[in-house]
């Protein structure tokens, strides 16, 4: 059975925005630094709004993916499309 462990916890329900997008900064950070990493997080309001906010950022410096996406060597399934990375992502898109 693989494992990954996260590299940063993207939210708290009572921090707002703000403090996503600095947990954002820390994830693409490590991401630059090792070459991947994982962030975890609630489709909180403030969450989806910050992930929102932040998507130009993060698709200027890194690369979002699911986790079953960075198992099977970067090759993305229809199946991954039922992971919940990708429910907020698509709640982000519909927004914008």
């Amino acid at each position: 059975m693989r494992t990954v462990k996260r590299d940063v916890f993207l939210d708290l329900s009572s921090k707002g925005p703000g403090y996503v997008k600095s947990q954002l900064d820390k994830l693409v950070k490590i991401s630059e630094k090792n070459g991947h990493a994982v962030g975890i997080c609630h489709p909180y309001d403030a969450t989806i709004e910050a992930l929102a906010e932040y998507m130009p950022v993060l698709r200027a410096r890194s690369r979002c993916r699911t986790l079953r996406t960075l198992f099977r060597g970067g090759k993305r399934s229809a199946k991954g499309r039922n992971f919940p990375g990708w429910s907020i992502l698509n709640k982000i898109r519909r927004r914008h």
